[in-house]
C-alpha cells in the first residue's frame, strides 16, 4: 500500500443539501455539472433535466447503474435520500417478511442494525461506483425538527435530516459537505437565555457550519452563511477544470423578473487600455467588501436586472456608462447590496416553485 501526500484536486464530491419542503433543493441541484436525478419522490417533473423515475429499492439500484453506464453525466442526484431510505426499509421488511424493523430477529434494535449495514453499503459501495466513474454525488433531503436539551439550558428544537437517527449519522459522516437551507435565522437573547427562533426572515440562506440550531459541515473553507444560490456551492466542485465549460440545465437558468422600476440595459463605452490608479483602487475596495462568492451572486443579479450584459462581471462596471457611480454605491453599502442580491435570488427560486 503506497503512501501519498498532498491535496486531492478534482476528486468527485459527496454533498448533502437539506432544507424545508418546496425550498428549491431540486432546482439548485440542476446547476451541478451534467446532472441526472434519481427521482424517488417524483419532484423533478417541472424541470428540464435528465431523470430516472423510481418506485422501489430495486429501481433505485438499477437506475444508479444505468446512470453510471450512460457515461454522459457528471453528477448523480438522489431526490431525496429520506425517500430512498423509506424504500430501503420497505425492501428490508419484505426480505425479512415482517411488518416493522423492531420485529427483525430477536428485537433489541437488530432491525435497525440491518438498516445501518445496508445504508452503509449503499453509500460506500453503490454510490462509490458513481464516484469511481468521476461523478459528484448529491443527496437532497428534507428537514424536520429534533428536540434538543443542552445541559443547564432550556430545551429547544433544532433542524436535522429527515432520516432515522441511524442513517442520519452514517450519511453525515460519509459526506464531504452537509449544507442546510433555511430562511434567515435569528436568536433572541432575552433574559440571557438564548432562546432560538427560526424562520423569522424572508431571505433564503445556506448554512455550512455546525450550529446549535442545525447540523452542517464542510471541508472546503466555505463561509458559515451564504446566499442560497449556485455561486455559493460552486467552489466545492470547481476544482475540476472541465466544470468551467459546462452549461446548467435549461430549467436552472434564472429568468429575468420585472421590478418596480425596470432597469434599462446600460450602454457600454470604450474601455481604456489600462486601468488608471483611481479605477484600480475602486476594484481593490470591491474585493475588500465582497468576496468572490458574493461578487458572482451579484453578477447574476446585475445581469438579470439589466445592469450588466451577459458575460460581464462586476469589475466591468467602471467601463459602463453610470457603472462607476453604481459601483461606488455598492462599496459604500455592501450590506444593502447583499440584501438586494439575496432578495432577487429568492424571487427566482419562488418563481420556480410556483411553476410546480
Amino acid at each position: 500500500m503506497a503512501i501519498t501526500r498532498g491535496v486531492k484536486h478534482g476528486a468527485p464530491q459527496r454533498i448533502v443539501i437539506y432544507a424545508p419542503q418546496g425550498f428549491g433543493k431540486t432546482t439548485l441541484a440542476t446547476w451541478f455539472p451534467a446532472p441526472v436525478i434519481i427521482d424517488a419522490e417524483d419532484g423533478s417533473g417541472q424541470l428540464d433535466v435528465a431523470r430516472v423515475e423510481v418506485k422501489c429499492w430495486l429501481d433505485i439500484e438499477r437506475g444508479i447503474a444505468e446512470a453510471i453506464a450512460a457515461r454522459e453525466f457528471r453528477t448523480l442526484v438522489l431526490d431525496t435520500i429520506d425517500w430512498v431510505e423509506a424504500r430501503l426499509i420497505k425492501h428490508i421488511l419484505a426480505e425479512e417478511n415482517v411488518t416493522a424493523l423492531a420485529k427483525i430477529g430477536k428485537g433489541y434494535g437488530e432491525g435497525y442494525g440491518v438498516l445501518s449495514d445496508k445504508m452503509t453499503s449503499f453509500l460506500t459501495v453503490t454510490l462509490q461506483k458513481a464516484r469511481d466513474a468521476g461523478m459528484h454525488v448529491v443527496l437532497l433531503a428534507h428537514t424536520h425538527p429534533k428536540p434538543y436539551s443542552p445541559p443547564g439550558q432550556l430545551a429547544y428544537d433544532r433542524h436535522a435530516l429527515k432520516l432515522s437517527k441511524h442513517s442520519s449519522s452514517i450519511v453525515q459522516e460519509w459526506a464531504d459537505a452537509v449544507l442546510f437551507g433555511d430562511w434567515d435565522l435569528s436568536v433572541d437573547k432575552k433574559d440571557g437565555k438564548g432562546q432560538v427562533r427560526s424562520g423569522t426572515g424572508k431571505t433564503r440562506m445556506l448554512y455550512t457550519d455546525h450550529d446549535p440550531r442545525h447540523d452542517a459541515k464542510n471541508r472546503h473553507g466555505l463561509a458559515p452563511v451564504l446566499p442560497w444560490c449556485w455561486e455559493s456551492i460552486a467552489p466545492i466542485v470547481a476544482t475540476a477544470p472541465a466544470d468551467a465549460q459546462l452549461v446548467p440545465s435549461a430549467a436552472a437558468v434564472a429568468p429575468t423578473i420585472e421590478t418596480e422600476h425596470p432597469a434599462t440595459a446600460p450602454t457600454a463605452t470604450s474601455a481604456p487600455t489600462s486601468a488608471n490608479s483611481a479605477t484600480q483602487s475602486v476594484l481593490e475596495r470591491l474585493d475588500d467588501v465582497l468576496d468572490r462568492t458574493w461578487q458572482e451572486a451579484g453578477e447574476r443579479y446585475l445581469i438579470g436586472t439589466g445592469k450588466l450584459a451577459a458575460g460581464q462581471t462586476m469589475k466591468d462596471l467602471p467601463s459602463i456608462k453610470g457603472g462607476a457611480d453604481y459601483l461606488q454605491l455598492v462599496i459604500a453599502n455592501p450590506a444593502g447590496f447583499k440584501k438586494r442580491v439575496s432578495a432577487w435570488h429568492d424571487a427566482q427560486a419562488a418563481k420556480e416553485d410556483a411553476r410546480g
